[in-house]
């Protein structure tokens, strides 16, 4: 575990990420390539950017109380900024989101990219970039 974040585990690489289904309804981002830019059975490149500078609105997000958990599945590939409820706040790069674990790149800076995964109950709010 990291000092600076205390809900960060660190989990290895799936040996196999399979397709995403698609999530219908309005009123959310398109949805995300159901293969990883690895390619199939590899593990997934790092994100092609460094995370956003900004900090987005918490007003503007999503609430994993009010929507299904699984609804992360639209941020995949993205960066992605979570408020976990625990109050630490973060853009992670989501590339695998399973039934209660989304695993992701983040970027620290003076470090680089790092693995983590999280419990997706402990994360409050998120919204991904476009």
């Amino acid at each position: 575990m990291s000092r600076f974040y205390k809900e960060e585990r660190q989990f290895s690489f799936p040996q196999n990420l399979p397709g995403i289904p698609g999530f219908p309804g309005g009123g959310f981002p398109p949805q995300p390539p159901t293969q990883p830019p690895g390619g199939p059975g590899q593990p997934p490149m790092q994100p092609p950017t460094l995370p956003p500078t900004y900090i987005p609105q918490q007003s503007q997000a999503y609430s994993t109380l009010a929507i299904a958990p699984g609804s992360l599945r639209l941020c995949l590939f993205r960066w992605t900024y979570v408020w976990l409820s625990n109050g630490d706040q973060f853009w992670i790069w989501p590339f695998s989101v399973r039934q209660q674990t989304v695993t992701f790149f983040r970027h620290i800076p003076f470090f680089g990219y790092t693995l983590g995964g999280l419990d997706t109950r402990r994360i409050a709010y998120f919204i991904c970039t476009a």
